[in-house]
């Protein structure tokens, strides 16, 4: 197993490397994920900001993918472990290595960089009150975020009951299980900081329309920490299921398969790729400048 985990990883690694290589001297890339983005956003493009918006997609592109790059990385060098033989091991190490690769580089791009910075007696537009996270998220993102880090605790507390009472034969998976349930519960914990920290960067903006950019942006980067908890909890769960399905025997592969099965709806509660903009941000309306395009 651990040579045909290494080839695949040694494949994955130099795929993503040559990926970002190309994002990165490719001229079209930011120009691409803009127009994908603003689609998904139904936002017109400001013509003040084209250059600056298709900048800050590369470079996320880029960023992104070569965070990636070096998670697939570092899961090779995991793989070296002893637990590297463990039947769940390509779950419960390299999906949490990906996981915090995408939370480092979705708040490396949320924290550095600004849409447009109006020049020294141009025009500023700013709100009059201070942004929380319930201005940017919807009652289902949040209540799905509480039910997530239940489900988190939950794989926690019953994954050490079973370990203390010896109730488990797979004890190797019981720990991954354990150590995921933690990471589950940190990532879940760390939301609101997180939330500060996004919602904390200064919006200098010159008109209503790149508010509501900088705004869609501001919810991308909100939702892409959900997303990471939310693939923790929901791995967490699948491990701990694990251990009292299989019993002694080989963990069955159908529960690896309805891991990627049930995280799958998450991208939809919680898109990282643009999505509208709430409109209890904007209740008057977004006044599109003239000359920008759609």
């Amino acid at each position: 197993m651990r040579a045909v985990l290494g080839v695949i990883l040694t494949t994955g690694t130099a795929g993503f490397a040559i990926a970002a290589a190309i994002a990165l001297l490719r001229p079209a890339a930011g120009q691409r994920a803009l127009a994908r983005f603003a689609e998904r956003a139904g936002l017109p493009v400001p013509a003040s900001s084209v250059g600056a918006l298709e900048r800050s997609m590369k470079r996320r592109s880029v960023i992104e993918l070569g965070g990636v790059t070096v998670a697939l990385g570092a899961g090779g060098l995991l793989l070296l472990l002893p637990w590297g033989t463990v039947s769940a091991f390509p779950l419960a190490v390299f999906v949490p290595v990906i996981v915090a690769a995408t939370l480092l580089t979705t708040m490396s791009v949320a924290l550095h960089g600004h849409l447009s910075v109006p020049s020294l007696g141009e025009p500023r537009v700013a709100r009059s009150r201070v942004t929380t996270a319930r201005d940017y998220l919807g009652s289902i993102p949040r209540a799905g975020t509480w039910a997530l880090a239940a489900i988190a605790v939950g794989s926690g507390g019953w994954t050490l009951w079973s370990l203390a009472h010896h109730s488990t034969a797979r004890g190797d998976v019981a720990v991954l299980a354990l150590v995921v349930s933690g990471l589950a519960i940190a990532a879940a914990a760390a939301l609101p900081l997180l939330d500060a920290r996004i919602l904390a960067r200064p919006q200098p903006v010159g008109s209503e329309l790149e508010l509501a950019w900088d705004d869609a942006l501001r919810l991308a980067a909100l939702n892409g920490c959900r997303l990471c908890a939310g693939v923790l909890a929901l791995l967490a769960g699948t491990l701990a299921s694990a251990t009292a399905i299989s019993g002694g025997d080989e963990i069955p592969g159908w529960i690896f398969t309805l891991f990627v099965v049930v995280q799958l709806p998450l991208a939809t509660v919680y898109p990282t790729t643009g999505a509208p903009v709430p409109r209890r941000l904007h209740p008057h309306g977004i006044h599109v400048p003239v000359g920008s395009t759609a």
